[in-house]
């Protein structure tokens, strides 16, 4: 998925599988991001030693995903503005969304079913 239709394009894609992980449930989680800063990227933003706790806005939706993992839901979360960090690009976010919802569902270690329902938050 690139920044125009004949782009193509990579990113990263953040999986969050709990120990009670249901087999046939998948939520894809996009978080608000208000900027194109390469901390304000999930992916970076959730790493051990980050300054997530001083981000209100991470830390709240941290706390959302946290009480889906709580609930055995696998998450993906995007890096959806890709690695040129193109800022509120819809199209290609949206596909970076999709492609991110693909390569979970064919990731073998997640364990998703073929029957997986998916919900985009």
């Amino acid at each position: 998925s690139g920044t125009y239709e004949s782009d193509d394009n990579v990113t990263v894609a953040t999986v969050l599988i709990p120990q009670n992980a249901k087999k046939d449930q998948l939520v894809s989680y996009t978080p608000y991001i208000d900027a194109s800063g390469p901390q304000c990227a999930p992916s970076y933003s959730m790493r051990l030693g980050s300054k997530l706790l001083t981000d209100p806005a991470m830390a709240y939706q941290q706390l959302l995903f946290s009480i889906l993992l709580d609930k055995g839901y696998t998450i993906v979360i995007l890096d959806y503005q890709g690695p040129s960090r193109a800022f509120a690009v819809g199209r290609m976010e949206g596909r970076m969304v999709l492609d991110g919802i693909r390569a979970t569902l064919n990731f073998d270690k997640a364990g998703l079913s073929k029957d997986t329902k998916i919900v985009e938050y």
